[in-house]
């Protein structure tokens, strides 16, 4: 499991809790701590995308390119 599908993961979890949660406070605060767990598994997404599609054609991972 990657740490993006771990976020995700994170996100669901606080989702399903806000389902059955009685205090609508409470609700709201999963919900808010689900979208933040989305928004960094987004964000990391974005990052690893950008490395890779930067990263020139050839040269090996762990290998420092010229």
């Amino acid at each position: 499991m990657t740490k993006i599908d771990h976020y995700r993961d994170c996100a669901a979890e606080c989702m399903r809790l806000a389902g059955s949660a009685t205090n609508p406070l409470d609700r709201i605060r999963l919900i808010d701590m689900a979208a933040k767990w989305l928004e960094i598994a987004k964000t990391l997404e974005k990052l690893f995308d950008d490395a890779v599609t930067q990263w020139p054609p050839g040269v090996m991972i762990g290998e420092r390119p010229n």
